[in-house]
């Protein structure tokens, strides 16, 4: 992430980043902006995201509306696409403001011009501030990206991921998809096994941390008694004195804070059954009742003990996913999390779940 500059300000509509318009900048038309904006982004969020030019009174200019909640913009020469999330958490470093307890995604494809790895507000290169030039990168904000493991070094190796602003509470993931000073398309040659799938196959995990955290704070999970779901006699499955079947508190507080969708599945004899959940049938009701099919690859991987992290094929929709059993107090199998984000792809094979 490059250096944030002072003077950044955030609207209240966008929570958007207003750095004043350089004079190169000034000298760019609106549509080669949004060009060089929407380059920050995959093709999938880009299709559907706003973008916003900062003006030189440190305003905000809408130069495209957007329908998916990306939000992409130039920071200085830097491109940048963010989510909601992402700019709270921009908004607090800013304002030196605690961070929000939200799982964010800024996408940065096109690299950056470097930023210190130990300073968020340092400017520019000093002999001793760690400064890191990265390139096409994702950045993951927010408490559970700390857990993904990645170096915390001062100065790590730029290809590989690792955690900018260790120790400050501005602290995130960077994961790098090509190499320093090039774009995305010039780096494939020569790349470590990391690619954007794998990154933002990391960005599910972080979700996937957050809900375990988040229902392990309720108790452990156990099984008591039989509950009807959607006309459905089966388990109920509770997180301490907490049920779960019909209760959508905690699967819509996990989107709230990650977005995507999120599922409790309960096991039902040798089904797994959604009993609380924000996935949607086309009817645009809650899936509730309906079953984890029974030829998929991510229900073999859960009747393994095993979690299954990939792309699926949920109610004829591509997603890309995370299952991962509930155990126990005695370590058996009980139920499942689930956490996924609707992806936009043609001609890929997709396992249907």
């Amino acid at each position: 992430m490059r250096a944030l500059k002072a003077g950044v300000v955030a609207t209240v509509s966008l929570l958007a980043i207003c750095a004043p318009a350089n004079a190169e900048q000034q000298q760019v038309s609106d549509a080669d902006y949004i060009t060089q904006a929407l380059s920050a982004a995959p093709e999938a969020v880009a299709k559907g995201a706003a973008v916003v030019r900062p003006q030189s009174d440190g305003s905000m200019r809408t130069l495209r509306e957007g329908n998916n909640g990306f939000t992409c913009m130039l920071m200085g020469t830097d491109k940048m696409c963010n989510d909601p999330n992402s700019m709270e958490f921009i908004h607090a470093v800013m304002h030196h403001l605690p961070p929000p307890n939200k799982v964010g995604i800024s996408f940065m494809l096109a690299g950056d011009d470097g930023a210190s790895n130990i300073d968020p507000y340092a400017t520019e290169k000093t002999a001793d501030n760690h400064w890191i030039v990265t390139g096409p990168h994702i950045m993951i904000f927010g408490p559970p990206s700390k857990t993904l493991g990645y170096t915390e070094t001062a100065d790590p190796d730029p290809t590989r991921p690792y955690m900018m602003w260790a120790n400050t509470p501005y602290e995130h993931a960077m994961i790098p998809i090509g190499q320093p000073g090039k774009k995305l398309a010039e780096s494939r040659t020569g790349m470590p096994p990391l690619n954007v799938g794998q990154a933002q196959e990391a960005n599910v995990k972080t979700a996937m941390e957050l809900f375990e955290s988040m229902a392990n704070r309720l108790g452990p999970p156990r099984i008591e008694g039989t509950d009807a779901v959607a006309g459905k006699e089966v388990p109920a499955i509770y997180f301490g004195s907490t049920k779960m079947n019909n209760n959508f508190d905690l699967v819509d507080e996990v989107v709230k804070q990650a977005r995507g969708t999120a599922t409790i599945f309960v096991k039902s004899g040798d089904e797994y059954v959604r009993v609380a959940t924000n996935v949607k049938k086309d009817d645009g009701s809650r899936a509730t009742g309906t079953t984890l099919d029974p030829k998929g690859k991510a229900i073999v991987a859960i009747r393994k003990g095993e979690a299954f992290y990939g792309e699926v094929d949920i109610f004829g929709k591509p997603y890309l996913a995370g299952y991962k059993p509930i155990r126990d107090s005695s370590q058996n199998v009980v139920g499942a999390y689930y956490v996924g984000y609707p992806v936009e792809t043609v001609g890929r094979a997709t396992d249907r779940n």
